[in-house]
């Protein structure tokens, strides 16, 4: 049974000459994703909480999911959602009412699942300082509801590749692709948010893996919940 909104927010920023009625689904979708379905459990413990605080450098890039919102279960990943760490406690996420910071407090009490993925040794330190300094420069921009390459606008995991893309650091992930299976062209009719990149993907980019929280572990190049 639906439980009471987490957040209402009605959103505002969007690209000029959006048209009114893609406002109008965008916060209608904003919203509904948001619903709680379920009684929310945090299962990331207290040494999580301590040894991911303890790892964090700037520029890391986290990956974190959620199970309880209608968004979560349309997604349908273990981590859903990715954004980038700028110092001070700070993250820069995209998120529907636009990019903005979070603290590691918010993230850490709304999700249920962490990662901390780092670039390749030996990447050098203006590498991440220039992506640090464009990412903080998207702030106030507004989210991609057109899943487009073209515009100002950013879902969480294009803009923190392309944090890394834009200071010259080879991710080897696209933000946008292109459908190569049937599934995916018909999904990609229906929505082009079948061919954005998911966040549980940017596992298999130019990163490391430091820190995966206890429920987590990797199979390959795949993350996997660990069976209880």
């Amino acid at each position: 049974m639906f439980k009471l909104l987490r957040e209402f927010y009605l959103i505002k920023n969007f690209p000029q000459s959006y048209p009114f009625y893609k406002k109008i689904f965008a916060n209608i979708s904003f919203i509904f994703s948001r619903l709680i379905i379920h009684k929310r459990e945090n299962k990331l413990s207290f040494n999580d909480f301590f040894q991911a605080n303890l790892r964090l450098r700037k520029g890391d890039i986290v990956l974190c999911g959620e199970q309880e919102t209608v968004f979560s279960d349309i997604i349908g990943d273990i981590v859903n959602h990715a954004v980038i760490y700028v110092g001070r406690r700070r993250f820069v996420e995209a998120i529907g009412k636009g990019v903005g910071y979070a603290s590691f407090h918010q993230l850490f009490t709304s999700h249920n699942n962490f990662v901390i993925l780092r670039t390749v040794k030996g990447t050098k330190r203006k590498i991440k300082r220039q992506a640090i300094k464009w990412v903080k420069s998207q702030v106030g921009k507004p989210y991609d509801y057109e899943w487009s390459a073209k515009n100002e606008a950013y879902f969480c995991s294009e803009l923190v590749n392309e944090a890394y893309l834009k200071a010259g650091y080879n991710t080897k992930l696209r933000s946008m692709g292109y459908p190569r299976t049937m599934a995916r062209k018909i999904q990609s009719k229906i929505s082009k948010a079948a061919n954005a990149l998911h966040p549980v993907r940017m596992i298999r980019g130019n990163f490391r893996v430091i820190f995966l929280s206890h429920n987590l572990e990797l199979a390959g190049r795949k993350l996997k919940l660990k069976q209880s």
